[in-house]
């Protein structure tokens, strides 16, 4: 408790404190408002949220860069394919040397 003549903010509000963001404050009094452990609850829910969130993505991440090597991989042996019958289809082409 205060002293004698300290005014008290009325429930759910904060008082202004110096250096203080509003935002805090006002996260403050909702947490005043609602409970403590209905408030303890809610970051519990924001932080596993956020978590899931992200873990998500991370995973979907993980997947296209496995799609995508596997895409690169089959472009390289294509390509590789397709050079070795050209060389091949040249080499058939060319005359023959009779004198051999």
């Amino acid at each position: 408790m205060g002293v004698v003549g300290d005014v008290q903010p009325p429930i759910g509000q904060v008082p202004e404190e110096k250096g203080v963001d509003r935002s805090a404050q006002h996260l403050a009094a909702l947490g005043a408002s609602l409970g403590a452990d209905l408030s303890e609850f809610l970051q519990y829910v924001a932080v596993g949220v956020t978590g899931a969130y992200f873990l998500y993505y991370g995973l979907k991440a993980v997947q296209l860069t496995e799609m995508a090597n596997r895409v690169w991989k089959r472009s390289a042996e294509y390509a590789l394919i397709v050079a070795e019958r050209r060389r091949l289809r040249a080499a058939a082409d060319r005359p023959t040397d009779p004198s051999r």
